[in-house]
């Protein structure tokens, strides 16, 4: 595999984790954190820390690994980049295992019930 192909896929990841945090901090979580219910509140609160944690640990993966200037790739150290981004993959499904196991099916839940707007 070419290096070019595995840097543009690389990216194209980069880009959809994070445009993924986005759109579940600001359309998702940014409707709950003003809920009345505390217990919704506090889901919604979680998730937001959980997103920023993420995203400065991405942003420091990202720096120590890329040029994002050139779009390329920069590893010195082959085994301990397999390391990091096996890390930061458990890390982001992580992440998609607790939306899928928690904040989506409180939306669900609320939106059957009538007190979230769908």
């Amino acid at each position: 595999m070419r290096h070019g192909v595995r840097s543009h896929v690389f990216f194209d990841y980069k880009e959809r984790v994070k445009g993924h945090i986005e759109l579940v901090d600001q359309k998702l979580c940014g409707k709950l954190i003003s809920f009345p219910e505390q217990k919704v509140k506090n889901t919604a609160d979680r998730f937001l820390s959980g997103s920023s944690e993420i995203k400065k640990i991405f942003s420091d993966y990202l720096k120590e690994w890329c040029s994002e200037k050139d779009r390329a790739l920069t590893i010195r150290d082959h085994d301990k980049f397999v390391e990091e981004t096996q890390q930061m993959f458990a890390l982001v499904l992580d992440r998609l295992q607790r939306e899928t196991e928690h904040l989506y099916p409180l939306i669900r839940k609320l939106e059957r019930s009538g007190k979230l707007a769908a």
